[in-house]
């Protein structure tokens, strides 16, 4: 939970420049939401279409879920000089992906837990 108390701290500490830019903004959570989602039921269908043991289905989701945010906001940096939005884009991806991937491993405990989860 601490991660997630981060990002709140970091949000509310740049409210006006949020609120700023509002749509921008929407449109970046919705895009990472979307991404995070994408992932994630790829990983399930990946998972049940080879029949993955319960162990390469959790690294398949995961690795899947990780981005490798820092290395991207570099070459973006170089690329695309003097762009804030886009580096605010990749800055609220990684924000938005520790809690993610803290759920995410929440979630695929719970799934080890289930009986059902073992016939495979």
């Amino acid at each position: 939970m601490p991660s997630v108390a981060l990002v709140a701290c970091i949000f509310a500490g740049n409210i006006t420049a949020i609120l700023e830019n509002a749509s921008a903004f929407l449109i970046i959570i919705a895009a990472v939401f979307v991404f995070f989602l994408v992932t994630y039921f790829l990983g399930e269908i990946l998972s049940h279409r080879f029949r993955l043991a319960y162990p390469e289905h959790a690294l398949l989701t995961m690795t899947t879920a990780a981005r490798n945010a820092p290395l991207m906001l570099g070459l973006t940096t170089a690329a695309f000089p003097d762009q804030p939005l886009i580096y605010a884009a990749l800055i609220i991806g990684m924000l938005v992906e520790f809690p993610h991937l803290i759920a995410l491993k929440h979630l695929l405990l719970r799934k080890k837990a289930t009986p059902s989860y073992l016939t495979l």
